[in-house]
């Protein structure tokens, strides 16, 4: 009877432990190569189609498995998610942060533990990791300095809508931005405030923006991403002053698009989503398709700016809401 009751206390301290690593990176599992993924978060639906499209290839690959961490907007909880996933063995890491102050040490041990890792979408350009994928930051918010300098000549007053403050992504693009203004003395940014990439807090800015300068003090709003841009286009809504001045995004996504071609957003830089091509790319180096040597430190897709001109056709995929960069393997490490 003792003897039954020990052996029923290892199955049960075993099934416990199976069950944990298997959450933890998923050592029970029968695939041969596992891809770990930490996300900032998971509670926009930009990042949420980036884990979407990585399943999509992964589900052509059955001897690839992807485990998909949530750092629910806390560089803690992804810095932790990232020591899981090492200790889970997962083969490949890849990584779409916000802040990326404090990553480093968490990323000195995955080096000594010999296991390659990525950022894609965002993050920075780390010379140990094996790429960085994303639209080109600097170039996106360039790009749109160009424009506002087109629509208004040299005299204006600009309101820039910035992303997370500390954000890398944040400060490229608002760097881009102001490379191109800023030659511009006339050109005038009367209010910059933060909106941390979100519609409801630029919503909320733009109000108080509105309310401090009256009709006929801004020209045009720099938003860092669409869905501040259309925060800002609501809030001039309701204050009756839409169409008062020219609204710029970066993303170019599904209601951007769609505000662009009604009139209520100037124009977009497409930011795209990288989830196919940077799943597709961890594979093909995990498989021996493609060598080290052969994938570049930094990979960009190619620029692109929505404007009333091609709009129509720039109208992202019907069941996703942003445009996508779906290179097949060769494409990307030419």
């Amino acid at each position: 009877m003792k003897k039954r009751g020990m052996v029923g206390a290892w199955l049960l301290v075993t099934f416990v432990v199976v069950v944990v690593l298997g959450v933890y990176g998923g050592i029970a599992s029968a695939a041969k190569y596992q891809i770990g993924w930490a996300m900032e978060s998971m509670s926009h639906p930009w990042l949420v189609q980036h884990v979407d499209e990585g399943n999509k290839v992964v589900a052509g690959h059955p001897d690839v498995e992807l485990v998909v961490r949530d750092g629910q907007d806390k560089i803690t909880k992804m810095i932790s998610d990232i020591e899981d996933l090492l200790v889970g063995g997962v083969d490949f890491i890849l990584i779409t942060p916000g802040k990326t102050v404090g990553l480093e040490a968490v990323l000195k041990r995955v080096r000594e533990a010999g296991i390659p890792y990525a950022f894609v979408g965002k993050g920075y350009k780390d010379p140990n990791a094996l790429f960085f994928m994303a639209d080109d930051n600097f170039q996106c918010g360039q790009i749109l300095g160009y424009y506002h300098t087109w629509i208004l000549g040299a005299k204006g007053n600009v309101v820039e809508l910035f992303g997370i403050p500390g954000d890398a992504t944040a400060i490229e693009r608002s760097k881009g931005f102001h490379s191109v203004i800023d030659n511009y003395p006339g050109i005038k940014v009367v209010a910059n405030i933060p909106a941390d990439y979100r519609r409801e807090p630029a919503v909320k800015a733009m109000e108080d923006i509105l309310q401090a300068h009256p009709e006929g003090t801004i020209d045009s709003v720099f938003a860092a991403n669409g869905e501040m841009g259309m925060g800002a286009a609501i809030a001039a809504k309701r204050a009756g002053r839409l169409g008062e001045f020219f609204i710029t995004t970066i993303d170019a996504g599904k209601w951007e698009v769609e505000g662009i071609i009604n009139g209520e957003i100037g124009a977009s830089a497409a930011y795209r989503i990288c989830g196919t091509a940077g799943v597709t790319l961890a594979i093909g180096y995990l498989k021996g398709e493609v060598r080290k040597e052969d994938i570049a430190k930094v990979i960009h897709p190619p620029a692109k700016l929505v404007d009333p001109v091609n709009a129509e056709e720039s109208l992202p995929e019907e069941e996703v809401l942003f445009l996508s960069w779906k290179a097949e393997l060769e494409d990307i490490v030419q």
